[in-house]
């Protein structure tokens, strides 16, 4: 899908279940999204968001090619603006690893001429609520008790 200076965005495969369980199964990294995951969990996970025709998660990969976590990128509604997230194992926090991964995701919606991009987060998750402010995202208010930030492109 796509390269940064220090990742490898790609396809996640049944092989990254044990990887993906380690980083779904700890409870500081799933703490604002889920509870952990169990095997049977990131297994459904796998078949439903990334091995379907149309992924809504993928890969994210040190370029040595070792599993840190997975990007969120696929349609969050009708106008066509997608929704963009990240979920990294807690080795690579405080790296600027969000950062590069947010800037490359913006990068490749313009290329694909998508129109907007969409953040959500639970208040309680401020690093999230920082890049989404970082690289001029809105708040557009809370849904499902998330909030939501959203990001209009300057397409070609």
């Amino acid at each position: 899908m796509l390269e940064t200076k220090r990742y490898l965005v790609d396809r996640l495969t049944q092989a990254d279940a044990p990887r993906l369980g380690e980083i779904l199964g700890d409870s500081r990294v799933m703490e604002h999204l889920e509870t952990p995951f169990s095997r049977e969990r990131v297994d459904w996970f796998l078949q439903e968001a990334a091995l379907c025709p149309i992924p809504m998660v993928y890969a994210v990969r040190e370029k040595q090619g070792r599993l840190i976590g997975h990007v969120i990128f696929h349609l969050y509604d009708d106008s066509g603006a997608y929704e963009i997230g990240w979920v990294l194992d807690r080795a690579v926090w405080g790296q600027g690893c969000a950062s590069e991964l947010t800037e490359a995701l913006m990068a490749h919606a313009r290329e694909k001429e998508i129109p907007a991009l969409v953040m959500e987060c639970d208040p309680a998750q401020g690093a999230t609520r920082h890049l989404a402010e970082k690289f001029g995202f809105s708040f557009r208010g809370t849904d499902d008790g998330l909030e939501v930030y959203r990001r209009e492109l300057a397409l070609k």
